[in-house]
């Protein structure tokens, strides 16, 4: 199942989620993921485990970057510290 975006891209429904995923199983999760056809990946900075979601994504090897949807949730202290940096 999809969703299809405005711009035409159809992006899968169902997705792995990373939220409270323990810290050294999150890459192997997402390779296992990927590895029986997971094409959308969930995370977020406040979950802190984007760097073994980074070398999964680097390592993974069934399918490009291209195919793949990697959905982010964005906190909002983000955009405050970075104007607060700015002024």
């Amino acid at each position: 199942m999809h969703k299809v975006l405005n711009n035409g891209m159809k992006i899968p429904m169902i997705g792995l989620g990373t939220w409270k995923a323990n810290p050294g199983e999150v890459k192997q999760a997402v390779l296992d993921a990927l590895s029986i056809g997971y094409r959308h990946i969930d995370c977020a900075s406040l979950y802190q485990n984007e760097k073994e979601i980074g070398e999964a994504l680097k390592e993974q090897q069934y399918c490009k970057r291209e195919a793949l949807f990697i959905t982010r949730f964005v906190n909002s202290d983000f955009f405050f510290n970075f104007q607060m940096k700015c002024v």
